[in-house]
């Protein structure tokens, strides 16, 4: 792969960013390349439909068959967000391997509720200046509302520390029938974002 952007997608299953994992991985035909596991993760194993049983891991996912070329990183693993050097740890493990396989982007969906906002996507990024961009592209508006949530926490806060760029997209989310939506228009956002194209 060539300059891949590192795409984090972690969520819990039936969350609209694991939705977006999904598509993603469909759209761009990636093919599993690795696995991360980490004694911070829960200590029990899973047993799949065949009954295999394996430790809670994090799977990396590689596409050369879009551009730009994408690593993106699945699961529903994360470390206990209250022990802050495990949050850290796990976080800082995924971004030196992203780091290893050439990524200098990286970028992640994120969603949240407040009853405060109207608009459905909000961008934010390594500068005001590129948040602004973005969110002219996406037709968004740059997110000011507070922290961002996500369950590999300081992932993007890491990556900007060592000069990388980083982008998210975020929805908002209110309740209701229209929230089912929200993994396509996030999906939507990411892909003109990155300026995805197939191959």
């Amino acid at each position: 792969m060539a300059n891949p952007v590192f795409v984090d997608l972690t969520s819990h299953p039936g969350s609209p960013i694991h939705a977006v994992g999904q598509m993603l991985l469909e759209r761009s035909r990636a093919e599993k390349v690795g696995e991360l596991y980490s004694p911070y993760f829960s200590d029990y194993v899973i047993s799949g439909n065949s009954g295999l049983c394996h430790l809670p891991r994090l799977e990396f996912y590689a596409s050369a068959r879009v551009s730009p070329n994408l690593l993106i990183l699945l699961g529903e693993q994360h470390a206990n967000p209250e022990e802050v050097y495990a949050y850290y740890d796990v976080a800082e493990t995924a971004l030196d391997h992203g780091v290893l396989q050439g990524c200098r982007t990286f970028a992640s969906c994120a969603v949240f509720r407040s009853r405060r906002v109207e608009d459905r996507i909000y961008v934010a990024a390594t500068t005001s200046d590129e948040a602004a961009s973005l969110a002219e592209k996406l037709g968004s508006k740059p997110f000011s509302l507070g922290r961002i949530v996500g369950q590999m926490g300081p992932l993007l806060g890491l990556a900007k520390t060592r000069s990388f760029r980083v982008i998210c997209i975020l929805g908002s989310l209110k309740g209701g029938p229209e929230d089912g939506a929200m993994a396509s228009i996030l999906f939507d956002g990411l892909v003109k974002a990155l300026e995805l194209t197939i191959v």
